[in-house]
């Protein structure tokens, strides 16, 4: 099933999501954030296929991501990715 949302935190995120069986089958973002370095935004969407759609199972896979690659999202916290799926799914 597919779902897009766009959730404005201090910067606008947009999600579209494919979602089998309560899990990212595949995922996109896109917004007037920035993250760096700009090629992680495709690391950290890959980090997500085949998650469930479990909000603190989410949290943690973006922070350890966060975290283990040094990104750097000016106004933007892992968090906020993840309140962008929730809205998507209609879980916020």
């Amino acid at each position: 099933m597919k779902f897009k949302a766009a959730y404005k935190a201090a910067k606008l995120i947009k999600v579209e999501l494919d979602v089998t069986d309560n899990k990212i089958k595949s995922i996109r973002f896109t917004g007037d954030f920035f993250m760096y370095p700009e090629e992680a935004i495709r690391k950290l969407e890959n980090e997500l296929i085949n998650l469930s759609l479990e909000e603190s199972t989410l949290l943690n896979a973006v922070e350890r991501f966060f975290k283990r690659e040094n990104i750097i999202t000016p106004l933007i916290e892992p968090v906020d990715f993840v309140k962008a799926i929730m809205k998507a799914v209609g879980r916020d």
